[in-house]
């Protein structure tokens, strides 16, 4: 099976132009994205975002073992 590889960033939202943490991911063209607000430590909103893109990725037919994320 191939892994598709999950970003974990930091960086300017996409929406207000606030600083967040963000998941994301492109599976044969569908994005995979998921941004909060940055915490202290990337700990903060790392297992919240993971979440989001597993919700996302269930809801698209993505299973959850091709995904390969960055803590994991």
């Amino acid at each position: 099976m191939k892994k598709y590889e999950v970003e974990f960033n930091g960086g300017e939202s996409r929406y207000s132009g606030e600083a967040v943490d963000y998941m994301m991911a492109d599976i044969d063209g569908v994005e995979l994205y998921a941004e909060a607000p940055a915490g202290e430590t990337e700990e903060e909103n790392y297992e919240s975002l993971k979440a989001e893109i597993l919700d996302q990725a269930k809801a698209n037919g993505i299973q959850a073992e091709s995904l390969k994320f960055w803590w994991d």
